[in-house]
């Protein structure tokens, strides 16, 4: 992993290297403190990705700048100066990342991997003509993510200097262009991912591939009908980025859990499309299923296993030596979780359920979360807690999340974007704030007409 250097408010952090989140802001977690109230106690966080870090604002009251501009975010490639609270009294934050390129250039002459420029010794042996790669420290390439394989997957360089890959009995799968493979001879610009960490192959290199759009998850017109021809989603669309929130609401047979079943891909539409990073869902779902989690209704838990089991169950696409790892860090994201690992899920309290059944669906770490109605059942202390101490911090880790829920008020006050649906239809969206404050909300929520949500109006 890339190393950092953080410098903000006066003060310098190294971060040699790090698996973790890196939290900047004013609250007790922030690994860098700044004290000035236009920062939030979580303004920004630095999340290890490919190697290097990915720079996000998860939703700050003021603002993160660069240049002026406000961001959403970036992939650090060069020393870049922010601020946050203000674009021109902001506090700076210096953040210079210890290398710079993310190109991994495949030389044809050595077939070592290295940095361009300045080449690199290669991390360990390997074998003429061939680089290995996977989550193991002794790959040419490395990619720290348990869903990786410790030895993933290989590169053969052929007689006529092109490039085969060959996956190496992975547990999750090499793919190319979203088609699993077991061998493929590359060509220019394929699209290559290792269990979601995805690369593109261009100009005789592996190159990092970061989508154009930062968007995670987009629904574009889904058309939903019933086995009779009814209509029960109809033209809805919406987008919804990377550390966002996102609350649907809406009475019982609005159309919320039709909407689900299509966006996981469950019960997919029949007209419209689902895309993922810009890709389609359906086309490519074998390898992109597991990046997108669904927490249903009743909690999918064990109720004869302990909680521990249940988590060991929730992570059978990971390697078993690195289940333990993953454990303590969905512990981390929920800490009543620890004091409960030996405890049976049938002796666990509603909230407590519904938590594991959420931290089950963690052990995979998916890029987008869908939690669907997960106060269902609990009385309003409960759900509130549930929302406001388990849920809410969600987006936060870098995800996208849409949380379908009845109670309204509840789920708005811990999202950045509502939308009502309303017999299928997308009725009326926009920040809670604002949609709380119409005087016809009530009534657009029960069903009334009321005024369609602007056109590509998106979720951020």
């Amino acid at each position: 992993m890339r190393g950092l250097r953080i410098r903000a408010d006066g003060d310098e952090v190294l971060i040699e290297s790090s698996r973790e989140v890196v939290v900047i802001g004013r609250g007790p977690e922030a690994r860098v403190r700044c004290q000035d109230s236009r920062v939030s106690r979580r303004h920004l966080l630095l999340r290890p990705e490919n190697g290097g870090w990915l720079v996000e604002d998860p939703g700050s009251a003021n603002g993160t700048f660069r240049d002026g501009d406000r961001i959403e975010s970036f992939t650090l490639l060069e020393p870049t100066s922010l601020r946050l609270g203000d674009p021109a009294t902001g506090v700076v934050v210096e953040l210079v990342p210890d290398r710079g390129d993310e190109t991994v250039v495949l030389d044809p002459d050595s077939t070592r991997l290295h940095e361009s420029p300045p080449p690199l010794p290669p991390p360990g042996p390997s074998r003429a003509g061939v680089v290995r790669i996977g989550r193991s420290a002794s790959n040419d390439i490395v990619l720290e993510d348990l869903q990786v394989s410790r030895q993933h997957a290989e590169l053969v360089r052929d007689g006529d200097g092109a490039w085969e890959l060959v996956d190496l009995g992975s547990h999750n799968g090499t793919f190319v262009n979203g088609s699993r493979i077991t061998r493929a001879r590359l060509t220019e610009d394929d699209l290559v991912s290792f269990a979601g960490r995805r690369m593109r192959f261009t100009g005789g290199a592996l190159a990092v591939h970061v989508d154009a759009e930062a968007t995670s998850l987009e629904a574009l017109s889904l058309i939903v009908r019933s086995d009779a021809g009814a209509v029960l989603l109809d033209e809805v669309t919406f987008s919804l980025g990377r550390c966002s929130f996102l609350a649907v609401v809406g009475t019982s047979g609005a159309g919320k859990s039709t909407l689900l079943n299509a966006l996981a891909g469950f019960r997919p539409a029949q007209e419209g499309s689902v895309l993922f990073g810009g890709r389609d869902l359906y086309a490519s779902y074998e390898e992109m299923r597991q990046r997108i989690g669904y927490v249903p209704q009743v909690g999918d838990i064990f109720e004869p296993l302990t909680v521990m089991e249940n988590l060991e169950v929730g992570g059978y696409l990971l390697k078993p030596s690195v289940i333990p790892q993953r454990i303590e860090e969905v512990c981390s994201v929920f800490p009543a979780l620890r004091a409960m690992l030996r405890r049976r899920a049938d002796k666990l309290s509603g909230g407590e359920r519904k938590m594991l059944a959420i931290a089950r669906v963690l052990m995979l770490d998916p890029l987008v979360l869908i939690l669907d109605e997960p106060t269902a059942n609990l009385s309003p202390q409960l759900a509130d807690s549930l929302l406001r101490e388990r849920v809410r911090g969600l987006a936060g880790l870098g995800k996208a999340v849409l949380l379908v829920e009845q109670r309204a008020k509840a789920a708005m006050q811990i999202a950045n974007w509502t939308m009502v649906m309303v017999s299928g239809i997308n009725r009326l969206e926009g920040p809670p704030d604002d949609l709380l404050g119409r005087s016809d909300f009530e009534a657009i929520f029960l069903g009334a007409k009321g005024t369609p949500p602007p056109e590509n109006s998106p979720v951020r």
